[in-house]
């Protein structure tokens, strides 16, 4: 279950937030990812642990959530750094902004840095992705 505070568009501009998503990391929630990518270790699946890389795949939807990019903009590279463990039942919240943004060759080459946290400002997460547009978006 996710929540947002509203729809915007992106401005492909250092220095853009992204509207904060929070998560409730429930049980239906953690097993449809467990699911999705098919996870066999008895870890996750016999223990209220959240597998970090769902909490990336978390902040990659934030992302995402209530922003349009531009047609023609892929994904390229992500880098992440895990910080603490989650748990079925904690609620996160997911921040996001451009951290860099060049133009090159008739493309724009954007930098998002992001970072996840729980309800007490305890970092779990931080990472950054590039993502490549048409430079007339």
């Amino acid at each position: 279950m996710s929540t947002y505070n509203e729809s915007k568009e992106v401005k492909l501009e250092a220095g853009h937030e992204f509207p904060t998503v929070q998560y409730t990391l429930d049980k239906s929630t953690v097993r449809a990812y467990l699911e999705a990518v098919e996870e066999t270790s008895d870890l996750y699946k016999n223990t209220d642990l959240v597998p970090p890389t769902a909490i990336a795949a978390l902040a990659m939807a934030a992302l995402a959530e209530g922003t349009h990019f531009p047609p023609g903009c892929i994904h390229t590279s992500q880098k992440l750094e895990f910080k603490h463990c989650t748990h079925i039942g904690d609620i996160i919240q997911c921040h996001s902004r451009i951290g860099q943004s060049r133009k090159r060759a008739g493309m724009h080459f954007i930098t998002v840095a992001f970072f996840v946290e729980d309800l007490n400002k305890q970092e779990l997460l931080n990472g950054e992705t590039v993502f490549i547009a048409p430079q007339d978006a």
